[in-house]
């Protein structure tokens, strides 16, 4: 199987990561998050780092999408990634929030 991802399509993968990294860290139910890193939330700038595709032996014509944002403070120190996966519809199956 071939996947094909063209620039503009990786451009929208990109976004609605970050979408969903937004509304992640304003969740009220997340808001112990304040207290895992050392610098406000709001300040973090994220950079796009990449997209994979992931296949299953299960499944071969079916896959997902990781897209990884890595998080950085303002002094330029790498501080954590946020990940978001989705199927090949476009839904979201889950998202991963680490800091370091």
């Amino acid at each position: 199987m071939i996947v094909e991802i063209s620039k503009h399509e990786f451009t929208l993968l990109y976004t609605k990561a970050k979408e969903k990294y937004n509304n992640c860290i304003n969740d009220e139910d997340n808001a112990f998050l304040e207290e895992e890193v050392s610098v406000p939330l709001k300040t973090i700038e994220l950079k796009e780092s990449s997209i994979k595709v992931v296949f299953s032996l299960e499944d071969t014509e079916r896959y997902l999408l990781e897209i990884t944002i890595t998080l950085w403070d303002r002094s330029n120190q790498l501080i954590g990634k946020y990940e978001y996966i989705q199927d090949d519809e476009g839904n979201g199956v889950d998202d991963s929030l680490v800091f370091y």
